[in-house]
């Protein structure tokens, strides 16, 4: 089988570029496999990016898990858009794979998908991240309806997010609901988590939010919940990291914007580190191992990446109990669910967690069904048909 893989790579960060990136790798180590990979040059243009347009570049790692492939689809240049159509019909592929993940990709997808559809035989195939972006903009489910009903199959990573694609596109084929797999090309066999901690200044207890900080992720429940958590245990330490994905005034950093409302003086103040930058790849495993658990408190979500990293770790996570959580966290086995927004009830289940701990084994054990192989033999299993993959 000859296959094609579009997505976004090395210089650009994200989750998004993460997930292409192992995906990758999965698909080249496969023998049974022809495949060659294609990387966008430039996936927005710059007044749609947040901040400038070198914020959105990891300049950061040396570690990029970057494998060899053609890079020259750019959203600016319509005349890429033509190259990667003649390169598609050249290279008589019989399924190529891209990614939907925002509608500002509708005009160059819906351009490039269209011709595929009537000069090729190849089977389109579309991982959807986000049937809907997080923060809706005009148009989005039209722009979302005309690109996905292109495709001969859909991926997505939940139940819901089956629901809402079936909803908005009139499609003929039902939705292969797959999973996140586990992240786990940031792992390594190195034991550095005494040292993170005390460099960190970490106490006994470790709490790990990690990411971009967006609205939706619901960090002000994790601090509220921790506030009233750290009340009767000195011992323990919340470690926020990752950088804001908006940042609307530079010289106010995320943790004077969060605890603002905060006393100059209160004593949990001291028991929060605060990693307020972009993390490079090679340091992602000092934060996982010096972590007892990964806290996901999400008001929204339609998978995670951090989880799927923990998960990669070995480490328990608690997270909002929203839809997508329920599929991929098991209580008690992987981890624990809170109500979603109650910061009194994710404050119990912090200590439900020290009272009833889960251990690494049991994690480990979880999560051999997020696989990356099971992951590519369901889009691989299910090309002439639809249907659900679990």
């Amino acid at each position: 089988m000859k296959i094609a893989l579009l997505g976004p790579g090395h210089p650009f960060r994200g989750g998004i570029v993460h997930f292409n990136s192992r995906l990758a790798m999965e698909l080249q180590k496969r023998s049974d496999l022809d495949f060659d990979l294609f990387y966008w040059k430039k996936p927005y243009p710059e007044f749609l990016l947040p901040g400038s347009a070198q914020s959105c570049l990891d300049k950061e790692s040396s570690l990029t898990f970057h494998s060899n492939g053609k890079q020259f689809l750019s959203y600016t240049n319509p005349l890429t858009w033509m190259k990667m159509i003649i390169t598609l019909h050249q290279g008589g592929y019989d399924l190529f794979i891209t990614h939907w993940v925002h509608p500002v990709h509708f005009p160059v997808l819906k351009f490039i998908l269209n011709f595929v559809r009537l000069f090729t035989k190849t089977e389109i195939v579309i991982i959807v991240h986000n049937v809907l972006p997080h923060e809706r903009i005009r148009f989005d489910a039209s722009m979302t309806r005309s690109v996905l009903k292109m495709a001969h199959r859909s991926i997505v990573h939940s139940d819901e997010e089956s629901k809402k694609l079936i909803n908005i596109v009139s499609i003929n084929h039902a939705p292969l609901v797959a999973f996140m797999p586990v992240f786990d090309q940031f792992v390594t066999d190195d034991d550095i988590s005494s040292s993170v901690r005390i460099s960190l200044g970490l106490r006994t207890k470790v709490f790990l939010f990690f990411g971009f900080i967006r609205q939706y992720k619901g960090l002000d429940v994790l601090l509220e919940a921790f506030h009233l958590f750290a009340q009767t245990h000195a011992d323990a330490s919340l470690l926020i990291v990752g950088e804001s994905f908006y940042q609307e005034n530079k010289a106010i950093s995320a943790k004077d914007r969060y605890l603002a409302n905060w006393l100059p003086d209160d004593p949990v103040r001291s028991q929060i580190v605060w990693i307020d930058r972009y993390v490079p790849n090679e340091d992602v495993c000092r934060y996982f191992t010096a972590a007892d658990l990964l806290i996901v408190p999400y008001l929204s979500v339609t998978q995670s990446a951090p989880l799927q990293i923990a998960y990669a770790f070995d480490k328990p996570v608690i997270a909002s109990d929203l839809p997508a959580f329920h599929e991929c966290v098991s209580t008690g086995e992987s981890g624990y669910l809170f109500e979603t927004g109650k910061a009194f009830d994710l404050a119990k289940k912090m200590e439900t967690f020290f009272e009833k701990p889960i251990r690494s084994e049991s994690v480990k054990r979880f999560r051999q069904k997020f696989s990356w192989e099971r992951y590519v033999n369901l889009i691989l299993g299910n090309t002439n048909h639809g249907g659900n993959g679990l």
